[in-house]
């Protein structure tokens, strides 16, 4: 363990390890995958926390590609909701990305941190103490 390039390699292992169902979730449903690539991509590493939000972007964008592309092939898009859908996750995505260039990323980080506690904090409430209707 006091060896970094064999904590790095023992990391890179996990990473991809976790990589592989995140990206099936991603694809599939997506919410809080920004939050899930942040913390695969940190570990073991002490990157900048720009570029693994970079990777992240690029991560995320290859796996809903893919998604993309079997959902159409199998015919289960509904192009109304999906074109509104788009227009706010390319705005929302132009807007983030200038954004990080310029919030210092220890604040970036601490907001992705605080972000991802209170939505896993609703949706676990929801979950698990409201009643279904």
């Amino acid at each position: 363990a006091a060896d970094p390039a064999v904590h790095s390699a023992r990391a890179d292992r996990l990473g991809l390890a976790l990589l592989v169902p995140t990206a099936i979730y991603i694809g599939y449903f997506g919410a809080g995958a920004a939050v899930m690539l942040l913390a695969i991509l940190s570990l073991g590493h002490d990157r900048d926390f720009r570029t693994a939000n970079a990777l992240k972007n690029l991560l995320a964008g290859v796996a809903s590609v893919i998604a993309v592309v079997i959902f159409i092939a199998s015919g289960s898009v509904a192009w109304a909701p999906t074109i509104v859908m788009m227009a706010g996750a390319f705005t929302g995505g132009y807007a983030g990305a200038r954004l990080a260039r310029v919030v210092p990323a220890p604040f970036l980080r601490v907001v992705v941190i605080v972000v991802g506690c209170i939505v896993t904090a609703v949706y676990a409430r929801r979950y698990w103490l409201l009643p279904s209707p």
